[in-house]
């Protein structure tokens, strides 16, 4: 990640998807379109390319550098905020209440402590959809101020854009000699899915830059929940977007970013995306980091729906059949069974769902909530193993 631009295979947003969504694609890429909507909300961290389409996303892929141990974090219960009346009441309840970002983090650990495998970090990623309203400039970067207060985010930062134009062509909106800011590509591979955006977002002698630019929204529409695209052809589109970037005190790195989009045919969406980065191999804070990111949103009573990631690898390289016996290994210790899965020469990846684990997707129709992902990193000599419930939500 470490603010750089990380290109891989784009997959189109079929609908609004949350957990227990149903799947259009039949496969695990329909699963992941739930996390290409979540690189959509963060759409476009400076360039807004493409604006209200999958083309461009932001995210929290900066490393400052790994710390000697993890420091003790305050809890969401001690946020400064007020009870809110709820964004969006009229949005169906589809994260399971009996799931909680404790028992994620766990589940989690127990599988990858199958893989006999060293930890180089994890990814905690939320994507809710906040209401079906269009925000003002100031009342998105009202929502990214205040979650950057109640998750304690240090040495923030806020990138704050508005924009309007047609699906055309994309094009870049300037904002000449202020700030620099580049967002990422998000996809999915085929067969289990994988998507990642990567992030850098910097600002030129001030914490805080506002810009109005123009510009045109790319033909992969935002989709809405009756999976149809907000973005109509030739119709006109108005974006506000809010980022708060920073880290916590053990380097973490974490943005909160807010979207609302207005579209010609009436239709408008907000949308926020939570994303923490921990480098090392340190797991002590990574429960509390995701039942942190919980309370702050109900607290917001915007609608958790969090996937994590942990990253690790192994140092020796690893057959296909390995791999297979290696993801056996792993799904044995969750009690989970085999859903799909893709073996190629160069990854295998195979999604499964556990029963000890209450928060799952749909795909074709089965649940799932794991996906176990085994490649060989030739630059560093080792088989990655990366190991996501629902989903992965990062590049392989």
């Amino acid at each position: 990640m470490k603010r750089r631009t990380m290109l891989v295979a784009v997959c189109a947003v079929a609908g609004l998807a949350g957990y227990h969504m149903l799947s259009n694609g039949g496969n695990v890429e329909a699963a992941s379109q739930l996390f290409q909507a979540s690189q959509v909300a963060s759409a476009s961290s400076a360039s807004f390319q493409s604006f209200g389409g999958v083309q461009s996303s932001t995210s929290a892929g900066q490393s400052a550098g790994q710390s000697a141990g993890q420091t003790t974090r305050q809890s969401a219960g001690q946020s400064a905020g007020q009870s809110k009346t709820a964004r969006n009441p009229s949005v169906p309840l589809r994260f399971n209440p009996q799931s909680s970002g404790e028992t994620q983090a766990r589940f989690l650990e127990t599988a990858f402590a199958a893989t006999g495998g060293q930890v180089n970090g994890y990814v905690v990623n939320n994507w809710s959809q906040v209401n079906q309203n269009f925000e003002s400039l100031q009342q998105v970067r009202q929502l990214v101020d205040t979650l950057g207060q109640e998750l304690h985010i240090q040495g923030a930062k806020t990138i704050s854009r508005q924009a309007q134009g047609t699906n055309n062509n994309s094009s870049q909106g300037a904002n000449a000699g202020s700030s620099s800011s580049t967002s990422g590509h998000s996809g999915a591979n085929t067969g289990s899915s994988s998507s990642t955006s990567g992030h850098s977002g910097a600002s030129t002698g001030s914490s805080s830059i506002t810009s109005t630019s123009p510009s045109k929204s790319g033909a992969n529409g935002l989709a809405t929940s009756g999976g149809k695209s907000n973005t109509e052809s030739n119709g006109h589109s108005y974006q506000t977007f809010a980022e708060v970037y920073g880290t916590w005190p053990d380097s973490t790195q974490i943005t909160v970013t807010a979207s609302s989009f207005q579209f010609a045919n009436g239709q408008a969406e907000t949308l926020l995306v939570i994303w923490a980065d921990s480098k090392g191999s340190n797991l002590g804070a990574f429960g509390h980091d995701m039942a942190n990111i919980e309370a702050v949103l109900q607290n917001e009573k915007v609608i958790p729906e969090i996937s994590a990631c942990i990253i690790g690898s192994r140092g020796a390289r690893m057959s296909g059949g390995q791999a297979e016996s290696l993801i056996q290994d792993v799904f044995a210790s969750v009690h989970a069974e085999r859903v799909e899965g893709v073996t190629t020469p160069h990854y295998t990846s195979i999604s499964g769902y556990s029963a000890m684990m209450p928060q799952y997707i749909l795909t074709d129709g089965r649940k799932m909530n794991i996906q176990v992902a085994v490649n060989y990193d030739a630059v560093h000599h080792r088989t990655n193993v990366l190991i996501g419930s629902p989903i992965i939500t990062i590049t392989y």
